[in-house]
């Protein structure tokens, strides 16, 4: 008798709490499709695309003043693999791995106009996104959720 109150109530307590960890589900995602999601957005309902508003920009290390009109220049990407800007310039995206971003631009026809950009990713986070082009000169752009 002694014996079974003293380890009735640990026993229960541990079955009870391998059937709640062994029924509770997480999907593991990998870094790569983590960092797709932040740029893009999950896909889901509310949740398909993410306009990011540029914040400030740098050439060649040398910071670049915005005009209020530039600093009103947005980028939204797109959770199908698509993006358009302000501009009107629109493409597809892709990260193949996680520092880089490739922008293959297309125009109104759905005619590729050039191969792509290619982007080092230097930051990316639920608010802030940082990018670097691959270029003869080194173009820093720095944006801001702006949903």
């Amino acid at each position: 008798m002694i014996f079974k109150n003293i380890y009735y109530k640990p026993l229960l307590l541990i079955l009870v709490l391998a059937v709640i960890f062994s029924c509770s589900k997480s999907d593991m995602i990998s870094n790569l499709a983590f960092q797709k999601t932040l740029l893009g957005g999950k896909g889901t309902y509310l949740n398909t695309q993410r306009v990011w508003k540029i914040d400030s920009m740098a050439v060649n290390d040398s910071v670049i003043i915005l005009t209020n009109a530039q600093k009103l220049f947005t980028k939204t990407y797109l959770s199908d693999g698509t993006f358009y800007d302000k501009d009107g310039v629109a493409g597809k995206w892709d990260i193949s791995t996680l520092d880089n971003l490739k922008e293959y631009l297309y125009d109104n026809n759905g005619r590729y106009l050039f191969d792509s950009l290619s982007y080092r990713i230097d930051l990316i986070s639920s608010t802030k996104f940082i990018c670097t082009l691959n270029s003869s000169k080194k173009i820093k752009y720095s944006y801001v959720i702006a949903n």
